[in-house]
């Protein structure tokens, strides 16, 4: 056999398809996946809500 041959010799029964990887299909998203992410979103975007803005009780100024 010569390792210069790129064509394999009528002897040998390579296949290509058997040397091609197939890729596993996408992983499908789950309900608590979904779930989960939109309690992690609404918890940040409740923190970022109360950080900017001022929900304190204004002080008048009025003192009796």
């Amino acid at each position: 056999m010569n390792l210069d041959d790129q064509h394999p010799s009528p002897g040998m029964t390579s296949n290509v398809i058997d040397s091609v990887i197939i890729p596993d299909p996408p992983r499908k998203i789950t309900v608590r996946e979904v779930f989960s992410w939109l309690v992690i979103l609404s918890v940040v975007g409740f923190q970022f809500v109360t950080n900017v803005f001022d929900f304190s009780p204004k002080d008048s100024g009025e003192q009796k």
